[in-house]
Order: C-alpha cells, then structure tokens, then sequence
C-alpha cells in the first residue's frame, strides 16, 4: 500500500493514466484504486483455436475476483454492474480458461486465481 500511496502523491502519473481511459474505466473505493486495462490472453502452447481474449465483463469479474477470492455471485452482479447470467457465463469461461477455480464447497469456499505464466 505504501508503493502505491507513493504513485499517487508522485501525480506525475496520473494525468497520463486518467487521459489514456474513459470514466468508467477508473474506480476509486474505500482503500483500493481500480483501473480495467483490456489485454489479450494468447496462448503460446500450440492451441488450435488461436488467441483467447476475455471481454470486457469476463476481465472486470477476474479483477474483482482477484481483489477479494471471497467475493459472492450477487456481489459481482453489483461490483460490475451486469446481470446474474452475465456473471454466471463470465465465472464459466474464466473456469473454462483455466484463470480461476472453486477451492471448497459453494458456501464457504474461495475462488482461487491460477497464474497461467506457469502453465
């Protein structure tokens, strides 16, 4: 957190980073500070099917869920501002994919985030 409160007061930055993305790219809550970056996935194992690329709700569900492993379905709906079929279609892709898993049980289990440099 200090690197971060550095960056911030060392606002040479932040002009460059606020005019490269719209509003609603950039979120400011209680401690964190959220900037959805689009990025393509591409995988250089061979895979027949080419590039993945995540969309825009699939990216915003991987940084929530990265930022809190605890977080809740209902809670996503709310964090990105989309429906129950949206979150429930992103998590299946992001599984799909390999960037995230269930570890537990659906009640009191987490989401874990793989780090796919390894794979």
């Amino acid at each position: 957190f200090n690197i971060m409160a550095q960056l911030l007061l060392d606002n040479s930055h932040v002009p460059t980073i606020v005019s490269k993305y719209t509003k609603n790219s950039i979120k400011i809550r209680d401690n964190t500070i959220l900037v959805t970056i689009p990025f393509n996935k591409i995988l250089d194992d061979g895979d027949k099917e080419g590039d993945k690329r995540l969309n825009i709700t699939q990216i915003k569900v991987l940084a929530e869920i990265r930022n809190n492993a605890n977080v809740t379905k209902p809670q996503l709906q709310t964090l990105c501002d989309v429906g129950k079929t949206a979150i429930d279609r992103s998590i299946d892709v992001l599984k799909k994919e390999c960037y995230i898993e269930r570890v537990g049980s659906k009640k009191t289990g987490y989401w874990k985030v793989n780090d796919l440099d390894e794979n």
